[in-house]
């Protein structure tokens, strides 16, 4: 069956057993679901399951960091890429010229027209930004009441 499937016989036993999804998909498990009917898959179905999940996975280095490449004439033609290599690979351009425009060692436009930024510093900054203009508006403000042309501070002790 490993070889049917073309899967190495350790990861097979490590999401059996430790409940790991295989391609962050599928459920490998050897229990009996209850509450399913007693359909089964037959080894075709599986073989062409695991194919398609194959096709549709995208393996991510876990120190990658996802880049914004901005087009500078037209915003619809913005590229988000999971890594440096795969963005170098893309342009067909140089990873270490491209890396030094996204430190900010050389300014202006790659190539004339692409702009960098990691992805992830932007989602951060954009989720420090709301979470900051949240917890400014949340602050108790100072309530006046004008009483008799005297105006009472309800804050301030007398």
């Amino acid at each position: 069956m490993y070889d049917r499937i073309n899967i190495h016989h350790n990861t097979l036993n490590d999401c059996l057993y430790s409940g790991n999804l295989y391609l962050d998909s599928l459920l490998l498990s050897l229990d009996l679901i209850e509450e399913t009917t007693n359909e089964l898959l037959t080894l075709d179905k599986l073989i062409t399951l695991v194919k398609h999940a194959r096709d549709i996975y995208k393996y991510k280095h876990p120190a990658a960091k996802a880049i914004l490449a901005e087009f500078k004439h037209d915003s619809k033609k913005n590229l988000e890429f999971d890594s440096l290599n795969s963005l170098a690979k893309h342009l067909k351009g140089d990873r270490q010229v491209i890396r030094e425009y996204l430190k900010g060692t050389k300014s202006g436009y790659y190539r004339g027209i692409w702009k960098f930024t990691y992805s992830l510093f932007l989602l951060f900054y954009c989720f420090f930004l709301k979470k900051k203009k949240t917890v400014k508006n949340s602050k108790k403000k100072k309530k006046t009441v004008k009483n008799n042309k005297k105006e009472i501070n309800p804050n301030k002790r007398p």
